[in-house]
């Protein structure tokens, strides 16, 4: 828009002073053709005077071809011609020119003096050809204008250019900063996935791992080289891919999430419960382009809530188990009391005392379990007492020591005397301590009946922290029969044991379970 205004305003002003310059232009030919044939007029009057002709002729012959005259005549006082000279004959140019009123032809005259007297008069048909010039002119305005246009049009590209330059700049640098902001957050998500503690991997078609993070191989103790860009099948097998994998896997494919828990063994963690998803990846199109497997390892959520569940089983059973212990305590109460009335009767040789000796035997042993019931059932708060463990220790041992050397055990104790004071229920902790130190005997007493050098008993303690705490940990050890895998989550529900019926009741980790609990301590295997 502004080229236009400045070339309306250009031509405008190269009009008007064009026109200016024809006219005065115009005006200034006439007056120098009107000189120049006064000239001609004193040049040739001498000639005129004496009535000779050949000099004028020759002069204002050259004079019509210098000064474009088309005709020339020269004549006396009387009107009679002395000399009529034909000049240039008119171009094809000039016949246009002239036809088209662009050439007019001036008729011009001046008297000729001859000693102050007017001798004659010479006069001459001028073609004014100033349309040459002003075409000249013309082509030199047009080239003008056409390189100020070229010149405007050259600015107005350069500053549009300059303007796309710094726009498009502009539009780069945003690019830029966003594609910055993009990988900044790409490798921030990058940063969160290799140190999730989840197993992540992303699998594509065809079963090829496309990217593992750190997690992962840590897992499976394996390097990223052995494992990206491989199929799940040359990484562990084709038998394990096809029986455990690809069935969960071609699900997913689907466009179905899969999500499943199961106990697994890694060649870096070791033995772990995890929560494995596998979830489907979709493209723009909605079709499934990768699957995300996520493992998380729940191994510490779950024996929470093992432990839970043991808690509340545990503490359901007391209750029972203790309602039905005051309901059995009574009536037994009688029978021992009536037991020892009749053996009081008789006399010491009397065959039947020694079925009343019997009663009371067995009476006083329902009354023990009894008594465990009752314990395992109660619940009170009673206060705790600053105590050593190595004190603890040495007082259960002084009253099992015994019999481990009658059984021919080897016992090893590895208590620090440097270790920090706790509170407890010494009674309590010192009952728990009896009940494990029984187990490993009967379970030694089992396997080794008689001597043997692996017949061993290790009881040891040391701080360690959890949770952010300290913790005094006691280890009993033994090598003795151990326990079946298959039984292992039961060994401490109430009245399961596996040892004969006469020999025990299935409450002794019971209730150890449930003092060290109370003690906000953990029993575990």
């Amino acid at each position: 828009m502004k080229i236009k205004i400045i070339m309306a305003c250009c031509s405008f002003f190269v009009i008007v002073v064009f026109s200016l310059f024809v006219i005065f232009y115009q005006s200034a030919m006439r007056a120098k053709a009107m000189i120049q044939i006064h000239n001609h007029a004193d040049i040739i009057a001498s000639s005129l005077w004496t009535f000779e002709k050949s000099s004028p002729t020759a002069y204002l012959t050259l004079a019509a071809k210098a000064n474009g005259y088309q005709r020339v005549v020269v004549s006396d006082d009387k009107e009679r011609v002395f000399l009529d000279i034909d000049g240039l004959p008119l171009t094809k140019l000039d016949k246009i020119f002239l036809y088209a009123n662009l050439v007019s032809v001036h008729p011009i005259e001046s008297p000729v003096e001859f000693e102050n007297n007017i001798i004659g008069k010479i006069s001459a048909e001028w073609p004014c050809r100033a349309i040459y010039i002003y075409l000249n002119i013309l082509f030199c305005i047009f080239l003008f204008l056409t390189g100020l246009w070229l010149f405007l049009k050259l600015l107005d590209s350069n500053r549009m250019l300059e303007r796309r330059v710094k726009e498009r700049t502009a539009e780069l640098e945003k690019e830029n900063d966003e594609r910055k902001r993009a990988e900044d957050g790409l490798r921030k998500s990058e940063r969160i996935v290799s140190t999730s503690q989840d197993l992540l991997a992303l699998i594509g078609r065809g079963g090829v791992y496309e990217s593992v993070n750190e997690s992962y191989l840590m897992a499976h103790n394996l390097s990223r080289e052995t494992v990206v860009g491989r199929t799940i099948s040359e990484v562990w097998g084709e038998a394990i891919f096809r029986e455990k994998i690809k069935p969960r896997l071609d699900q997913s494919f689907s466009g179905q999430t899969v999500r499943y828990q199961d106990g697994f063994i890694f060649a870096g963690i070791g033995r772990r419960f995890m929560d494995v998803s596998y979830f489907p990846i979709f493209n723009k199109e909605g079709n499934v382009e990768g699957v995300v497997l996520n493992s998380r390892d729940i191994t510490e959520t779950r024996k929470l809530e093992e432990h839970l569940m043991q808690s509340q089983k545990i503490e359901s059973i007391g209750t029972l188990a203790g309602g039905v212990a005051h309901e059995i305590n009574n009536p037994i109460n009688g029978i021992m009391n009536y037991a020892q009335l009749i053996l009081d009767g008789m006399e010491p040789k009397n065959p039947s005392a020694e079925y009343a000796r019997e009663i009371l035997h067995e009476t006083r042993r329902i009354a023990g379990i009894v008594r465990n019931l009752l314990t395992f059932a109660r619940h009170e708060k009673q206060s705790h007492s600053p105590a050593r463990l190595s004190d603890i220790v040495s007082s259960v041992l002084s009253l099992i020591q015994t019999v481990m050397r009658h059984d021919q055990i080897i016992l090893e104790v590895d208590i620090p005397e440097d270790l920090p004071g706790i509170k407890c229920r010494t009674q309590q902790i010192q009952q728990v301590l009896m009940n494990l130190l029984t187990n490993a005997r009967d379970a030694l007493n089992g396997r080794y009946p008689g001597y043997s050098p692996e017949k061993k008993l290790r009881v040891s303690a040391s701080v360690i922290q959890k949770n952010g705490r300290n913790f005094v940990r006691t280890t009993v050890e033994d090598w003795g029969t151990g326990i079946a895998p298959e039984i292992r989550d039961r060994i401490f529900d109430p009245f399961f044991t596996t040892k004969p019926k006469e020999t025990g009741t299935g409450l002794g980790l019971s209730i150890s379970y449930g003092i060290i609990r109370d003690h906000g301590g953990e029993l575990s295997m």
